[in-house]
Order: C-alpha cells, then sequence, then structure tokens
C-alpha cells in the first residue's frame, strides 16, 4: 500500500510539472504579485527628512544669516549690505506666507478669497526673490566690485564680497548637488532592480 501512495504523490508532481510548463506566459499574468521591499518606506522617510533638512536651512536659517551679515556690516557702506538686508527680509516674508497658505490648507480653513490672495502675494514674493539674486549675482560676477572701496577693508571684503559670493552661486551648487543625486538614484534603482 505504501508503493501504491508513493506512486501516486510521483504522478501528481509529474502532472503538476507537465501542467506548468504547458501554460502561457498569458495564463501566470494574474498570478504575479507585486514585490514590496521592506527599505522601501524607510527610503521615502530619508527623502522627506532630506527635504526637510534642505528646505529648513534655506528657508529658515539663511535668511536670517542674510540679515545679520547685512545689518552687522552696514558700516562698510556698501550696497551688499544693503542686498543682503532686503534678501532676508524677502527670504522671511516668503517663507511666512507659504506657511500660512499650507497651514490654511491643512485645517481645511474656509477662506477661499485670503486663500486666493496668499496666493498671489506668493506669486509677486517669489519673483522678487528672483529678481534679488540676479541682482546681487550680476554685481559681483561683473567684477566691477573690484574698484570698490569695500575691497580694501579685508573684514569688509570677507563679509560684503565672499559671503554674497557663495550665496549667489547656491542655486548652481543646490542644482548640481540634486542632478548628481537624482543620477545616482537612477544608478542605484537600475543596479539593484
Amino acid at each position: 500500500m505504501e508503493d501504491n501512495s508513493s506512486n501516486l504523490v510521483d504522478e501528481r508532481r509529474f502532472r503538476t510539472h507537465v501542467d506548468v510548463e504547458a501554460m502561457s506566459i498569458s495564463d501566470f499574468e494574474g498570478l504575479e504579485r507585486p514585490v514590496e521591499r521592506e527599505d522601501d518606506s524607510h527610503d521615502e522617510q530619508c527623502h522627506r527628512v532630506t527635504k526637510l533638512i534642505i528646505f529648513g536651512a534655506i528657508s529658515v536659517i539663511l535668511p536670517g544669516v542674510c540679515l545679520y551679515v547685512g545689518i552687522s556690516y552696514h558700516y562698510c557702506e556698501d550696497s551688499n549690505a544693503d542686498w543682503l538686508i532686503a534678501g532676508g527680509c524677502l527670504g522671511y516674508g516668503n517663507l511666512s506666507l507659504y506657511l500660512l497658505r499650507k497651514i490654511l490648507q491643512r485645517y481645511n480653513i474656509d477662506c477661499d478669497k485670503r486663500d486666493c490672495l496668499l496666493g498671489l502675494i506668493l506669486l509677486l514674493v517669489s519673483p522678487a526673490i528672483l529678481i534679488w539674486w540676479v541682482w546681487g549675482f550680476s554685481r559681483i560676477f561683473s567684477f566691477s566690485i573690484f574698484d570698490d572701496p569695500v575691497m580694501d577693508d579685508p573684514v569688509c571684503k570677507e563679509a560684503l564680497f565672499r559671503f554674497p559670493f557663495w550665496l549667489s552661486l547656491l542655486p548652481f551648487i543646490m542644482g548640481f548637488t540634486y542632478i548628481f543625486y537624482a543620477l545616482c538614484m537612477c544608478m542605484y534603482v537600475c543596479i539593484c532592480s
């Protein structure tokens, strides 16, 4: 009797194996299950934290540093000090409008007219930041600043030339960093998938 049962099991295995080989690819399409990696949620959380750190550094710390340098070195009588003060005020104004709009949207406060007004003001302040940056970039990289008397004082030169120099290059640095990060992620996905 044992021989009979073992033959029956072997026959079922053989039949199952033959049936699977006879099935077409379309028969397997419904059987596919999405493969979820355990580290997907970790990657997503890491991406959120990285965005929060970058957003916090640029939106909170950088305008404060601009205000500090502009006010502290205003005695140098250079227009870069005024430029930094204006940039700090624009940065904090843009951040406060953005956060106020997000808070209103999050708590579903019924204020369509106020939300629209905040959006319009935000659309005016953001291009003002772009114009502010272009003005500083053109002043630094037109090399006319080298003729200013501020370049003779090493302390003023450090605060009102080097800091605005790197500040005006920051969008390019961030852009190339983002491109490098995107390429690394593409390579990671292509290699590890």
